[in-house]
């Protein structure tokens, strides 16, 4: 005899289990598009910068180059320290090596009374018109000096001095070396000291 079933009735059926596969697949699209938007404005973003880099360093050497270009001020005949030749057509620097060398010892050996060493830097001219000078003396060198005591620093002397620069001269073919000299009356006196390619002095006032 069977026994009557309970007062719930028999157990009802499991419930149907519902798919995980639709929601994966809309959530994996998400993702998909949402990484694309992200790609798209870096990417953006990375030229912008680029354009901005590339601008800025085009410029550059532009203003670089405008900067270091010399005015027409800086080309003209001014010697370092105020010196000025009286001729306008010097160009920057010395054409021939040494010659500022040449222009510092020539007046080095005058202010300290070597005559000889001054004459020996003189071209031949200037030697020449030495030795002419020195019929009664028989002293070319000394004559040189003197002339230079005399006849260039109107009979005052110079207890020093500075050099204040050297440039070339295309109109007497020389390089002129500047030099303030103190004179022993306070005064000041601007000597240039001309040395041509020989690399002696032909000239000096």
């Amino acid at each position: 005899m069977t026994q009557p079933p309970g007062p719930y009735g028999p157990p009802q059926p499991a419930p149907p289990r519902m798919s995980l596969l639709p929601w994966l697949i809309v959530g994996g699209a998400l993702l998909l598009s949402g990484a694309g938007i992200a790609l798209v404005l870096l990417l953006r973003g990375g030229e912008g910068s680029g354009n901005s880099a590339a601008t800025s360093t085009s410029s550059s050497p532009a203003a670089t180059s405008t900067s270091a270009r010399p005015t027409g001020e800086q080309s003209l005949g001014d010697l370092p320290g105020g010196a000025q030749v009286a001729e306008p057509t010097v160009t920057a620097g010395n054409a021939f090596v040494g010659s500022d060398e040449v222009a510092l010892a020539f007046v080095d050996a005058l202010a300290d009374g070597d005559w000889q060493t001054a004459y020996d830097l003189s071209c031949v001219e200037v030697q020449d018109a030495s030795t002419a000078a020195a019929a009664d003396s028989g002293d070319p060198a000394y004559e040189l000096g003197r002339y230079f005591y005399e006849q260039v620093l109107g009979g005052v002397g110079f207890s020093g001095g500075s050099f204040d620069g050297s440039q070339h001269d295309e109109t007497t073919g020389t390089d002129i070396g500047a030099f303030t000299l103190d004179l022993d009356d306070g005064e000041t006196f601007t000597l240039l000291v001309y040395v041509q390619a020989d690399l002696t002095v032909c000239d000096f006032r």
